[in-house]
């Protein structure tokens, strides 16, 4: 929502994929996170705690995947930030077979929105909008999209 004069009013909303794909591919859900903006926002911005925070005891040990097993062979990426028009592009880097890397990419569009890096196959996106409410809370409505499918949720869709 826009309070400000008719004259400084901004242009279209960002051509974010999730508002593109039909009403049935995408899902909003909003929940309040009790801590300030910038400490909810790094967790998007900061993909090396998926090898350890997403995954449980059994997936560490014994993968399922090799998604699963990159995350826990190589904990420490290495980073890449690069600025952008928008924000910024971060991708981490971790090893995955003897000649390959396993590339996480994140985005953060300025001020308050991010994707996060989704299944190798890209049959899902994700990412959040981010909306500061005090020193102590932040306003979170998580994203889900296909983009090539309607999602089977049983949520209202957005």
């Amino acid at each position: 929502m826009y309070l400000g004069p008719a004259d400084k009013q901004p242009g279209d909303l960002p051509a974010l994929e999730w508002g593109l794909v039909p009403e049935s591919n995408r899902n909003l859900v909003s929940y309040n996170q009790e801590c300030n903006f910038v400490q909810a926002i790094e967790g998007d911005i900061d993909s090396s705690h998926i090898g350890f925070l997403h995954m449980d005891l059994d997936n560490l040990k014994n993968p399922k995947t090799a998604e699963a097993r990159w995350r826990a062979q190589d904990k420490h990426p290495r980073w890449v930030v690069q600025p952008t028009d928008y924000g910024l592009m971060l991708a981490a880097r971790r090893d995955a077979e003897a000649d390959s890397y396993y590339w996480r990419i994140n985005h953060f569009y300025l001020p308050y929105h991010t994707t996060i890096a989704g299944p190798l196959d890209q049959s899902r996106g994700h990412g959040h909008i981010w909306v500061p409410v005090d020193d102590e809370h932040t306003e979170v409505w998580c994203v889900i999209w296909a983009p090539n499918e309607a999602l089977k949720i049983g949520r209202a869709h957005v």
